[in-house]
């Protein structure tokens, strides 16, 4: 122990200033450690913004709009409070999003009980925050990918993890005023209310990458 150190007993008070927590601050965290493959009820404890970053996709050339990564946290059973993040495309101002990334976006916010009405990507007063603390279900699946990140993983014996392609379902149904957050006062736990199926308009196209 440096020598300079101060103990315990050679100090009254400690002085935490104003104590105020950051963005994405979260006291039930444990690190980031990723859920195995599986569906789970997840929170969104956060989200960053990657802006001006390009997609490709078979039934478009290539789009520049920006990258959406939630933060979400596994809330029960055996994998609670392992965490995992995903790569969303998010509609930007100005421009007009192909429909492939436009449905991604719509199963993703749908799941946490946003869910866009027919003419629109977002519902009526939807702010991106908003979604922060809501739940839905998460489908992970073994990432395949041959990449330093998921080479990391192997070679420290464990399973590389990605959120599954389309991989979000809503908790429960929400009702007739389906912007309002219902997941976000679900008290569903596992096993209590069936998940339902994506909304029909959103077209899960595997091969779109």
């Amino acid at each position: 122990m440096p020598s300079d150190a101060i103990k315990a007993e050679e100090m009254t008070e400690y002085n935490f200033g104003t104590a105020v927590a950051p963005e994405g601050f979260d006291p039930d965290a444990s690190g980031f450690t990723n859920p195995p493959p599986g569906q789970y009820q997840m929170e969104i404890v956060t989200f960053e913004i990657l802006e001006n970053h390009p997609w490709k996709g078979k039934d478009f050339d290539e789009w520049t709009g920006n990258q959406y990564r939630p933060h979400m946290r596994v809330t029960d059973g055996e994998h609670a409070g392992k965490t995992i993040m995903d790569f969303l495309p998010i509609p930007v101002p100005g421009s007009s999003m192909p429909r492939t990334l436009a449905n991604r976006w719509a199963n993703h916010i749908a799941a946490f009980g946003f869910r866009p009405p027919p003419n629109a990507l977002v519902p009526p007063g939807f702010k991106l925050h908003d979604l922060i603390g809501s739940k839905g279900l998460v489908s992970v699946e073994a990432d395949t990918y041959d990449g330093d990140r998921q080479n990391k993983e192997r070679a420290a014996g464990r399973i590389p993890v990605r959120v599954s392609y389309f991989g979000y379902l809503p908790i429960r149904a929400p009702g007739a005023a389906g912007a309002e957050q219902a997941s976000k006062s679900a008290t569903t736990t596992s096993g209590a209310s069936a998940p339902v199926e994506p909304p029909k308009s959103l077209d899960v196209d595997l091969d779109d990458l």
